[in-house]
């Protein structure tokens, strides 16, 4: 039951969307599939397929388990991109998915970035609105820019994000010494 389960969660048409599983205690039915109109999946997403296939025939669970995680990995930073794609950017949207991209991989610097990055846009927003939230959106992007630096300390995107989200919180200082990083992490 559960090889089936797992077989038809990863193996769904790429224009539909996983969610999560729905069941408790290690149960893997597939959740509700909810129909996107994407079409978009990663390109490394086929070669994954065919791996996690073999590692379950082959009992390799844990292996199975982090092919599974990298396939919901890449599908929530695609269906997140797609909405900060557009014309204007959704980042609410965006953030619903960046965040089961981060609990789906809490190591991913790709996740963390573009976290810290929605959430400067969400920020961006609330202060151009006067909605409020502002101080909390930019806590957030510092916070996503924090971990990604630490997990990939040579990547100058995280750099910039942070040096953007401290020029924004008025610590001048550390927003130049964040950008003095990144710019000599782009000179390497």
């Amino acid at each position: 039951m559960v090889l089936s389960n797992l077989l038809q969660l990863t193996l769904a048409p790429p224009g539909l969307l996983l969610f999560a599983c729905a069941g408790t205690g290690g149960d893997l039915s597939p959740a509700p599939v909810v129909e996107q109109n994407s079409q978009v999946i990663a390109p490394s997403e086929p070669l994954r397929r065919e791996q996690l296939i073999e590692a379950v025939e082959l009992e390799q669970y844990e292996q199975a388990h982090e092919l599974l995680e990298a396939i919901l990995l890449d599908r929530y930073l695609l269906q997140a991109g797609e909405f900060l794609a557009v014309t204007p950017p959704n980042p609410q949207d965006a953030m619903l998915w960046l965040d089961r991209a981060v609990s789906v991989g809490p190591r991913s610097p790709e996740a963390l970035i573009m976290r810290g990055d929605c959430s400067l846009l969400l920020a961006q927003h609330a202060i151009e609105t006067g909605g409020g939230f502002a101080e909390g959106y930019l806590q957030d992007a510092l916070d996503s820019f924090s971990a990604a630096k630490r997990l990939a300390a040579t990547d100058p995107r995280a750099w910039l994000g942070a040096s953007r989200t401290e020029f924004m919180m008025f610590s001048f200082d550390a927003a130049l010494a964040n950008a003095q990083k990144a710019i000599e992490l782009l000179g390497d």
